[in-house]
């Protein structure tokens, strides 16, 4: 190995140590958001437990949205429409993009952190759906 590639490599291990100390440390200067969920053993939430609180069929505008877990995400399906995957909106637990799309999904919940209603804004229009089951 020649002295230009021993420098490249020994520059990039000394970068790759230093994000993976900068990963390392301590979150405690870093706001959390609380997710309301049962914490495991080590401490962490239940990714799981916490999705199951949405799981249900709501009903918006006469036409029901089923929302369901799959694995460690959240899909909705709604009839005559492709299922599509909610994704967190920021560090959000209640805000979810629909698909792709510029839609969103926000989630109310009640006392217990059990999902009720969700509202749905595509652009200017909003509609909220109650939790029928």
């Amino acid at each position: 190995m020649n002295i230009t590639a021993s420098v490249g490599l020994t520059a990039v291990l000394a970068l790759t140590i230093s994000c993976a100390r900068a990963q390392a440390r301590p979150a405690e200067a870093q706001p959390q958001a609380s997710t309301g969920a049962a914490p495991t053993a080590a401490g962490v939430p239940d990714r799981q437990a916490m999705l199951a609180r949405y799981v249900g069929e709501y009903e918006i505008n006469g036409a029901i949205m089923t929302i369901r877990a799959k694995g460690d995400e959240l899909v909705r399906a709604m009839s005559g429409q492709a299922d599509q995957v909610l994704k967190a909106i920021g560090r959000s637990e209640t805000r979810f993009r629909v698909g792709t799309s510029t839609a969103e999904l926000e989630f109310q919940l009640d006392q217990s952190g059990k999902a009720t209603t969700v509202m749905l804004r595509a652009g200017k229009h909003e509609a909220r759906g109650a939790r029928v089951r």
